[in-house]
């Protein structure tokens, strides 16, 4: 489908200025209407984690290797934080108690 140079004079932004050739649209808001929240609670929840004693080599991130211990690993995502362990039977207990006093710190 192809739209008219009338059409796609209609989609324009105020102030800006129809012009000839491919448009390409671009997202102001993500599908589903997330817009920043989706990024600032995640930066806010990896902050949790930062400062309920965590450390930054517990996160797995894709790009990164693989964290060497699983004594105490946690995974964000946006507003979710999961705490996994192979280590001694209540070691996210711990992680998981130091992470709710932050949250309430909040």
């Amino acid at each position: 489908n192809v739209m008219t140079p009338n059409e796609q004079r209609c989609y324009l932004e105020a102030g800006e200025t129809w012009r000839d050739g491919w448009f390409f649209p671009v997202h102001r808001i993500w599908p589903m209407g997330f817009a920043w929240s989706s990024y600032i609670a995640q930066e806010e929840i990896l902050d949790v984690c930062l400062k309920s004693g965590i450390p930054p080599e517990s996160l797995p991130v894709c790009d990164l290797e693989t964290p060497t211990s699983f004594n105490l690993v946690a995974a964000v995502a946006t507003d979710d934080a999961m705490l996994f362990s192979n280590g001694e039977p209540g070691s996210t207990l711990h992680a998981a108690a130091a992470f709710d006093e932050e949250m309430t710190r909040r």
